[in-house]
């Protein structure tokens, strides 16, 4: 059975493993990994996370070659790597308990016969393999238990779970509803390891299995870079400042209150923070994928305006996937709280975890983004307005992102027959940004397309879909923002500062009566669909009908909608009574 992990390996080239082995002064390369590696927890140890990251790729690897050609044993790169991997040994017994090759009691008994065997009595592999073991499963079960255990006892746990990377392990789950049950209750501190060990597990825990060789670092640089804020992906590496969360209050989820966390000091931040950079990799991965996906196109969205505008340090927060990672990392949060976090305060944690998805949600409707001269626009007309512009100066991002191909000519015009083919209103990140494109820029195209083409009624339907749900989305904004504002305060925005009743009706007003000029934009086109499709004409109907129960519900005083609504049942023939006065 295949027991190292191929994507590991793969984060660095063969040739590096191979390199660095056959090399004659292997030791004076390794030697500063060595200590690096024993003192990763070290506050005063400077620690690069692709130094960590590389010596536990080169396990994989050594264990690969192992599996795969027997006679490996007797490589000179073999014996540089034991002899490396036995100094990590003696500065820290775990090793032999958490190193695929040496957990492996074939692999290791060779490796001692082949190369420690003089060195045997004072290594004592075996031994310390089997009093580690009986050591974990003695902590694991005072753990499960609820008896009580030192630092030493439970950092020694955590420090197994870190390095051992073993989805499959039953000690994982003992560990994490010790650490978010009973070790709350307690005065012992969320140190290093035990901070390691959570992130550990929790690529294999995140709902999308995507993520689940994604691989989590504590360290002061990564790649030479300095960590100023709590972590950030790179992709198949998340990056954790192991200095910025010294002294998290396992006690508190006060920063729950909050959907946008830029600092904080307790156990919800962390792994707020946790969720949200492992989304960032689940979206690097999904853009590379051939097929169509709204996580995936997002990322590429931002990749491309990042690229030609050099906005995302002004318009970070309004970022289409930064709100997508905070939304996922709520969500992500709450289902991992259900199974793990006990205390009186559970129903609080969870309800604001909920609350909090929902505004990330929110955040997308009225989220802003600036231009480099400091005009304002929402965040759907600027990405797409740009990105429009920018295909079709350079439409050689649609070669490089296959993905666009579905939805841009080769001279970077929209594809309408995107929008007949697909339903939009299922996804809430970039097809949000498309289909308000079309009902801004594309409505008059689409209806000289209805004259040219007869379309299917499949087509027809995805079409009447996406029109409904998009203004239903805009008028029922303002029901979600008061849902909001009845449980917490919005006031971390930077363009709302408090967000009174009246702030948040005019917010609420505001998309309100972009749902009704996008009412008004549509109405033409829905009365050529049930002229040109005569057996669509029950779901036209029916989309007047659900609009206008829409606009009846979200009725406000307001002479500007009122201005706006007596238009519509003046002008919209397809009424079969008139929308009700304010």
């Amino acid at each position: 059975m295949k027991e190292y992990n191929e994507e590991y390996i793969a984060c660095f080239s063969e040739d590096k493993y191979k390199n660095i082995l056959q090399d004659n002064n292997v030791l004076n390369l390794l030697i500063p990994l060595i200590n690096k590696y024993t003192n990763k927890y070290d506050g005063n140890c400077k620690i690069d996370g692709e130094d960590i990251i590389f010596k536990e790729s080169l396990d994989h690897y050594i264990l690969k070659q192992l599996q795969e050609n027997p006679s490996f044993i007797n490589t000179v790169e073999m014996r540089n790597y034991a002899e490396f991997i036995a100094r990590i040994y003696r500065e820290n017994s775990i090793e032999v308990n958490t190193n695929v090759v040496l957990k492996n009691e074939k692999y290791r008994n060779l490796i001692i016969d082949k190369y420690l065997k003089d060195r045997k009595q004072s290594l004592n592999m075996d031994y310390n393999f089997q009093k580690n073991n009986a050591i974990l499963k003695n902590i694991f079960e005072k753990m499960e238990r609820n008896y009580t255990i030192t630092q030493q006892e439970v950092d020694f746990a955590a420090e197994f779970i870190a390095k051992s990377r073993n989805k499959n392990l039953e000690e994982n789950k003992i560990f994490l509803k010790y650490v978010f049950g009973q070790m709350k209750n307690t005065d012992l501190k969320f140190s290093c390891r035990i901070q390691d060990a959570v992130l550990s597990y929790l690529p294999f825990y995140y709902s999308n299995n995507l993520v689940s060789n994604t691989r989590y670092t504590l360290c002061d640089t990564y790649q030479g870079r300095e960590l100023n804020g709590p972590g950030f992906s790179c992709g198949p590496v998340v990056v954790f400042n192991k200095n910025y969360f010294q002294n998290v209050n396992l006690k508190s989820i006060e920063d729950s209150n909050k959907e946008r966390l830029v600092s904080g000091n307790d156990i919800t931040f962390f792994m707020i923070v946790a969720f949200h950079e492992i989304t960032h990799s689940l979206q690097m991965i999904n853009a590379k994928s051939t097929v169509l996906n709204d996580s995936g196109l997002g990322y590429i969205f931002h990749s491309i305006l990042t690229k030609d505008l050099n906005d995302y340090s002004y318009n970070h927060n309004s970022d289409i996937i930064e709100i997508e990672a905070n939304k996922q990392g709520w969500d992500e949060c709450r289902n991992f709280y259900s199974i793990f976090y006990s205390g009186p305060d559970k129903e609080t944690l969870n309800r604001n975890c909920y609350v909090n998805s929902i505004t990330s949600k929110l955040r997308r409707l009225f989220s802003s983004k600036k231009d480099s001269k400091d005009n304002y626009y929402s965040y759907e007309e600027y990405d797409m307005n740009n990105l429009s512009s920018i295909l079709i100066k350079n439409p050689k991002y649609i070669e490089e992102y296959p993905m666009l191909r579905e939805i841009f000519s080769e001279n970077g015009q929209f594809k309408l027959d995107f929008l007949l083919n697909n339903d939009l209103y299922t996804n809430e990140n970039c097809m949000m940004v498309l289909d308000n494109f079309f009902l801004t820029n594309g409505v008059t195209s689409m209806s000289k397309y209805l004259d040219r083409n007869k379309l299917s009624d499949d087509k027809i339907s995805h079409l009447i879909t996406n029109i409904n749900y998009y203004i239903l989305r805009r008028l029922d904004a303002r029901d979600d923002l008061n849902y909001v504002i009845r449980h917490k305060s919005f006031g971390q925005y930077r363009h709302i500062k408090e967000l009174s009743e009246e702030k948040a009706q005019e917010i609420g007003n505001y998309h309100y009566k972009k749902g009704l000029e996008a009412y008004k934009k549509a109405i033409p086109l829905l009365e050529k669909i049930k002229k040109l499709y005569s057996k669509e004409s029950y779901y036209v109907d029916d989309t007047i009908k659900r609009i206008n129960r829409a606009i009846n519900k979200n009725n406000s005083n307001n002479s500007e909608l009122q201005a706006m609504i007596d238009e519509l049942n003046i002008n919209n023939d397809l009424l079969s009574k008139p929308i009700k006065k304010m």
